[in-house]
């Protein structure tokens, strides 16, 4: 099976099956549910989080084709936890046929230990909930400033430090709206080819068919966005070049609701640019996805680190000596080429968007 970019526009598919949508309509996920008429369950733990999630149906319910209704669907859930050791503040957790291309089961979260600090309101909160329903929906992410609910940031930190609005549309807009009403007037994930459109590597696919194991993919609405280094670097708790030493047991979470897995690695520190540690130092590196007795946990934006590999991070500290990529691969460069870690010309690519940095535009980005 053939590996197609996810985040593929709907406009590029061409036909007339998309002679309604608009030159840039928002993104899709190749996945859908069989019907436009779906039941989620609302398991809020108290009346503003169940409102948060009924607020965010109702959107969609009245200026789409679909219905969203509450009610009894361990398939479909839409809750709230705190979890002070990632940086998202809302995710989407789905599994799918890979026959038909459907939602087989669907989990939406707001992250409470960052939507109970003071800078959001209740409006962030119900964008929050609004974007991870777009995504229970079928919809992708869209690049920052496209006019849609599925920007993928709540807040955007600025070169100066400040927090400005990383979604400014807080409820679906016309490039959703219309996207989603021909994404299930014409039940796209079957329409397309004989495939689904897949947002999964074949390798991934692969391994789940043969170990028979769950594939549970992974979308992450991030808390804070950054687009600067300096912007990135004001929250860095440690930024650090190093080499990943030795590969760790995974860490696997399970609280008998929610499932999760982390790879885990140790880099011994080159060059400290922010923070404490000292060259030689250890530390344990925690990246998202892995695989559980049950479960293959895949985020397409967290590449797991192999022993040898030469990185400069920017990290958020979650506990003695732990820490994770701020955003994952958005925070993670890899070196290149063959210069020491002792020149100031390194030179390293970011897993995210391929951008080049040098070590010394870095350490000159630290305010």
């Amino acid at each position: 099976m053939k590996h197609i970019k996810k985040a593929l526009l709907l406009c590029g598919l061409g036909g007339l099956l998309f002679s309604n949508i608009q030159a840039y309509a928002t993104p899709v996920t190749g996945y859908s549910w069989g019907s436009r008429n779906i039941t989620y369950q609302n398991n809020g733990f108290n009346n503003f989080y169940i409102n948060i999630w009924t607020n965010a149906r109702d959107e969609w319910n009245l200026s789409t084709d679909v219905f969203l209704k509450a009610g009894t669907n361990s398939k479909f859930t839409a809750g709230n936890k705190s979890d002070s050791g990632v940086t998202w503040d809302g995710r989407a957790e789905w599994t799918f046929s890979i026959i038909t291309g459907n939602y087989s089961t669907m989990k939406t979260w707001v992250n409470t230990y960052y939507t109970t600090q003071s800078h959001y309101n209740t409006d962030n909160v119900e964008g929050i909930a609004t974007h991870e329903f777009g995504h229970a929906l079928g919809l992708d992410h869209a690049p920052f400033g496209n006019p849609t609910v599925m920007t993928p940031n709540t807040f955007e930190r600025n070169s100066s430090g400040a927090l400005v609005d990383g979604r400014p549309n807080k409820s679906p807009t016309s490039w959703d709206i219309n996207t989603i009403n021909v994404l299930y007037d014409n039940n796209f994930a079957k329409a397309q080819s004989d495939e689904p459109v897949l947002d999964v590597p074949e390798n991934v696919l692969q391994k789940a068919q043969i170990t028979q194991k769950d594939l549970k993919i992974n979308h992450y609405s991030w808390a804070i966005g950054y687009s600067t280094l300096e912007a990135r670097a004001y929250d860095a708790d440690l930024i650090v070049s190093g080499i990943v030493k030795n590969k760790l047991s995974p860490l696997i979470k399970n609280d008998g609701e929610n499932e999760e897995a982390f790879h885990q690695s140790e880099v011994a520190i080159e060059n400290v640019i922010k923070g404490e540690g000292s060259k030689g130092d250890l530390i344990n590196l925690r990246q998202i996805g892995g695989e559980t007795d049950t479960s293959i946990i895949y985020h397409e934006n967290s590449t797991e680190l192999q022993e040898g590999t030469e990185v400069l991070l920017y990290l958020k500290k979650i506990d003695d000596n732990v820490y994770i990529p701020i955003n994952e691969d958005e925070s993670i460069f890899i070196k290149q080429g063959v210069q020491s870690f002792k020149t100031g010309d390194s030179s390293f690519k970011n897993l995210y968007d391929n951008r080049l940095v040098t070590f010394d535009e870095v350490s000159a980005s630290i305010n």
